[in-house]
């Protein structure tokens, strides 16, 4: 590789040379555009064309500098020489050009060039044949020049990225091209006879090499450093790598005359290959420190890779570690599972499908449950093997098991107690309700859950049940209260309900809820109730007919019965012997109720057939009266 850089940096000096020297007796303008078909070289010629000083005529587009017409018309870009050469559908043409106030007539040829590397490039030769004073033998000689040295100027392109630095044996900068120039951030004439040390190489590298001394070392031992690499320094103090290849040059009695130097900018390949090993010692070390067990194997069956957790959670000893048979070591393996045959074909499985992902369980004759992830490696979009992660979740199994045990068991009470369970949020919504609602109000679960508890309650104990529910989330104490609920069937049930709040998973707050059918006991509670009532009733009626005269003692009797039903107006009819009339004797009545007394005496039985039917059978209780008639 060395004898072979030396040798090309030789032909290159030899091209320059060669170069310098036809271009000089080229009186043609010359221009080579790039794959772009940007302008990368031009000469002189070229440049008085365009009226643009060399250095800005690269970079640009032949278009923008040389505005070509034919035919009275200006030619479009697609038609331009250097993109009919590239396409390879160009041959000599004559064009119009207006340089000013002159217009000139170009005749321009093309070649295309395509460089070692593939790229392709044109190479325009434009002559100005308006007054016809070039001759066709110049022209030619021009282009034989032009032709005999493409072979020499595709070497040239392939430094177009590269540093040319010419410097003596004392280490002076003799000449620097324009691309280490720009690089290095110094102008030729700053930077020509100037030493390399102190201007483009620090005196001591950032390792702590010191580089003055290398230079001198380069000086007198250049067979030495045919290739070097060490660190550079750019005019703004940035520090830069660069690779050198270093051609020495003698003179006839074999001193060093110089010291021909090609530099490539290595900067960034350091600095990835620095982050890479950073990022490869990173990821051994997480690699080493998860508590997974990983191994990774090529489809070969070689080991490529694995940590130490692998090996302690299988307890593979060394000898089966270095067991060159897959098929030896995956029986190491199945033999400590409890299904070892299954393990082994899963396996097989995968390796016959390389684009496979797997999730699974593995369970060990000891008891330890291992959860197993595999996946392909891919190298690009290549498998090139597959890697195995094993994680020991065991107590996690053990925790789960025990979960959904005590889970049935709580859920079994739950569906099977009398009372109702209910869970609900903050808003007061339900979100679990037990199945058993539907044995109490005739809903299913699901036809209450999403709804909000106020949904089925009572209009006259809304109030009790907001207080509740206010009360239980400001106090977070458990609280209860009773109130009717609305049965699916329309009726209404009495309910006994306690919430209290507990914390969800999430982190919110949650009202824990029983309720219980009381309609029973209330219904029983108000049959006592109503029966104490009618007790102390009768006992203060039967005080009345003692204590009383017998007027009084009726009067009273009939005011209590008359507020005790909740009614205006209290009587006493007495029929005749012969039950065809009855008349009103004692009568009771409401404030701002008028009496009957005047209108129900003497009353034919058949003007009120219905009522004296249910006299007769001791059935009427309560009757109402319009005008002169009942009902």
């Amino acid at each position: 590789m060395i004898a072979e850089l030396v040798n090309w940096v030789d032909q290159l000096q030899t091209t320059l040379s060669q170069m310098e020297a036809a271009l000089e007796v080229i009186t043609d303008a010359v221009v080579f555009l790039n794959e772009d078909q940007q302008i990368q070289w031009s000469n002189k010629a070229f440049s008085s064309l365009v009226n643009r000083p060399q250095d800005n005529v690269f970079g640009s587009n032949l278009i923008d500098l040389l505005p070509l017409i034919q035919a009275g018309q200006s030619v479009v870009r697609e038609s331009y020489p250097d993109v009919m050469t590239r396409h390879g559908e160009y041959e000599t043409t004559a064009y119009e050009f207006q340089q000013g106030d002159r217009s000139l007539l170009l005749q321009i040829s093309g070649h295309s060039v395509t460089t070692p590397q593939g790229a392709s490039s044109t190479v325009l030769v434009i002559q100005n044949i308006t007054q016809q004073k070039q001759d066709i033998t110049e022209r030619q000689r021009a282009e034989a020049a032009l032709l005999s040295s493409e072979a020499q100027y595709r070497d040239l392109v392939q430094t177009a990225n590269c540093i040319i630095l010419r410097w003596d044996h004392q280490g002076t900068i003799l000449f620097l091209n324009e691309y280490g120039q720009r690089f290095l951030g110094f102008d030729a004439q700053e930077i020509v006879g100037c030493n390399v040390v102190g201007t483009i190489v620090p005196q001591t590298e950032t390792s702590g090499r010191d580089l003055q001394r290398l230079m001198v070392d380069i000086c007198q031992h250049p067979e030495n450093y045919l290739l070097n690499e060490n660190e550079n320094i750019r005019k703004n103090g940035q520090r830069v790598w660069i690779v050198w290849a270093n051609k020495p040059i003698f003179d006839k009695q074999g001193n060093l005359v110089e010291i021909l130097s090609i530099g490539t900018d290595t900067t960034d390949r350091r600095e990835v290959q620095a982050a890479l090993e950073n990022s490869l010692s990173l990821l051994w070390a997480i690699f080493e420190s998860i508590q997974d067990g990983i191994l990774a194997i090529d489809y070969s069956g070689n080991i490529v890779s694995y940590n130490q957790n692998f090996l302690e959670m299988w307890s593979i000893p060394p000898e089966v570690l270095a067991e060159p048979s897959r098929d030896k070591r995956l029986q190491y393996l199945a033999n400590q599972l409890k299904n070892p045959d299954e393990f082994i074909q899963r396996v097989r499985e995968l390796y016959a499908i390389p684009e496979a992902s797997t999730c699974d369980l593995l369970e060990f004759k000891d008891g330890r449950v291992f959860e197993r992830y595999s996946c392909p490696q891919r190298l690009g979009t290549e498998v090139v093997g597959r890697v195995w992660s094993f994680r020991d979740i065991t107590d996690r199994k053990r925790a789960e098991d025990a979960l959904q045990q005590s889970e049935l068991k709580f859920r079994t009470i739950v569906e099977n107690v009398n009372d109702i369970i209910f869970m609900l949020n903050s808003e007061g919504v339900y979100t679990y309700v037990s199945p058993n609602i539907s044995q109490i109000l005739g809903y299913t679960a699901t036809e209450i859950e999403g709804k909000h508890l106020t949904a089925l309650i009572h209009p006259d104990d809304l109030q009790i049940c907001y207080s509740d529910w206010q009360k239980t989330l400001a106090l977070g104490k458990q609280s209860g209260a009773e109130m009717r609920v609305r049965h699916k069937n329309g009726s209404w049930r009495w309910l006994s309900c306690h919430t209290s709040i507990v914390n969800s998973l999430s982190g919110g707050v949650v009202l824990l809820g029983v309720s219980r059918d009381i309609t029973e006991r209330k219904q029983t509670e108000a049959a006592l109730e109503r029966r104490a009532q009618v007790d102390s009733l009768l006992s203060s009626i039967s005080r009345q007919f003692i204590d009383q005269d017998v007027d009084t003692a009726i009067n009273f009797t009939l005011k209590a019965i008359a507020q005790f039903i909740g009614v205006e107006r209290s009587c006493i009819f007495e029929y005749s012997d012969d039950q065809s009339q009855f008349s009103l004797i004692y009568e009771w009545c409401a404030d701002g109720i008028q009496a009957l007394s005047s209108r129900a005496q003497g009353t034919a039985t058949t003007i009120v057939p219905w009522f004296h039917k249910q006299m007769l059978s001791k059935q009427v209780r309560l009757f109402g009266i319009y005008g002169d008639k009942f009902y």
